[in-house]
């Protein structure tokens, strides 16, 4: 049986290690300590299965400021600590590694999804018609990019970085493949809407609605689209081509340093 837990109060984190967008894992845990975690061969809007068997062996707790369901407590919060094992993070994944090194950075997410409700006859009932209130720690809207309210756009979560160093004195490095991933996902929006429209792919950049700064090759080279009838995959290069990136019409992403 597969737990609907986003259809009532949650906390939800969302894993990406090596930031391909593939393999990515989601674990959702609520205030009784119900746990439903599953894994994503690729994303939903491309065709994605979750793999409800996949377990990522987490020790968990949950603490709550009261009484569940009852409402007659004046309940004022609940929280919930996890331990995720690193090697079960990986499963699957190309360039990740556990435990992770330091300086390493994975894409993460966390979303707190929490319904509106109403008493009714000395119970809780959703009120009708409101949707939920969706709380994240990274905004998956970004520049003008479309998607709005969807967490399974894993290119759009934050960044996680690994230390070995005091707690809060980390010093933050940018990821040098920043640019490379930004183009890269700039293009998959931009064919997948040229694609909508007209129902086929473009080698042609010039046929694609997308920044001048990506045109003009600005800040990386300027992308070469490599397209057939049941896909493409797009190239991206570094200015100084240390670094060589791809994406496919399934949205996996690769970086690789020449």
């Amino acid at each position: 049986m597969i737990l609907l837990f986003f259809l009532d109060n949650d906390f939800e984190i969302f894993i990406d290690p090596d930031a391909s967008t593939h393999y990515y894992k989601e674990m959702e845990i609520n205030a009784i300590n119900t746990l439903w975690d599953l894994m994503l061969n690729v994303p939903y809007m491309n065709g994605g299965q979750a793999n409800n068997s996949w377990e990522s062996y987490m020790k968990k707790a949950v603490y709550v400021n009261g009484k569940v369901n009852d409402v007659n407590a004046n309940n004022r919060f609940w929280t919930v600590e996890l331990a995720i094992p690193f090697v079960n993070l990986i499963q699957q994944t190309i360039f990740a590694t556990a435990p992770p090194k330091k300086n390493d950075q994975w894409r993460i997410n966390f979303s707190r999804v929490e319904w509106k409700v109403r008493i009714v006859n000395g119970h809780y009932e959703k009120i009708p018609g409101i949707p939920e209130d969706n709380w994240v720690w990274a905004p998956q809207t970004f520049l003008d990019w479309p998607g709005g309210l969807n967490m399974h756009i894993p290119e759009r979560w934050g960044i996680i970085q690994f230390s070995k160093g005091p707690i809060n004195q980390t010093n933050f490095i940018r990821p040098d493949d920043w640019d490379v991933r930004i183009v890269l996902a700039e293009m998959y929006y931009a064919m997948s809407k040229f694609t909508a429209v007209n129902g086929y792919y473009t080698d042609s950049i010039h046929e694609l609605d997308i920044p001048q700064f990506v045109i003009k090759g600005y800040c990386v080279k300027v992308p070469v689209i490599n397209s057939w009838r049941w896909g493409y995959n797009i190239t991206v290069y570094s200015l100084d081509s240390s670094l060589q990136g791809f994406i496919d019409n399934l949205r996996f992403t690769q970086v690789y340093r020449n």
